[in-house]
This record gives structure tokens, sequence and C-alpha cells, in this order.
């Protein structure tokens, strides 16, 4: 999520507090994304999908604040990205 959105300052959220998010996920045929849907629905909710983009598209539609994604820990931490406007919580 980016630096402004309504959790930074946070340490941690509840899933559902992001069922109203419009999320940005990745397209069906990446194995993540599938990992984000069953995420989703054992916390009661679909996420309500505004953008669906491939990997290379997901940082700068962040950084857009066009939505929210839950994203694999080594997609955040690659060197080569600039996730410096994005915010990682930990989710309870």
């Amino acid at each position: 999520m980016l630096n402004s959105h309504r959790f930074t300052g946070r340490s941690a959220i509840c899933l559902k507090e992001v069922a109203e998010d419009p999320f940005i996920t990745l397209v069906s045929n990446y194995s993540f994304r599938s990992i984000t849907d069953s995420i989703c629905h054992s916390a009661g909710f679909s996420p309500k999908i505004a953008f669906e983009v491939d990997g290379s598209l997901m940082e700068e539609m962040l950084e857009l604040e066009r939505g929210i994604d839950l994203l694999p820990l080594y997609m955040i931490k690659r060197p080569h990205l600039g996730t410096r406007n994005l915010s990682m919580l930990k989710i309870d």
C-alpha cells in the first residue's frame, strides 16, 4: 500500500479491514492470484478487483493509488523495484 494509505503508521491490520478496498490483482494465470483469492475468502470476503495486471505493472498501479494488494515478500524486496512509496503491514 502507499505510504499515504489510511493504515500507514499501523504495524498490523485484520484482513477484513480491507474488504471494501479496491484490489489490484495479478491476472488469474499467476499462481499467487489464487493464493490471494483464497486468503481473502478465508477472511470472509471476495476481493473487489479494480484491476488485473501482470507482475510488471503491479508496482506502478499501487504507486498510482489505484488500489491495494497482497504481495509475496519476494516481490516487495526485489532490488530493482522503486518501492520507496510503499508500506507493508502484518496481517493478523
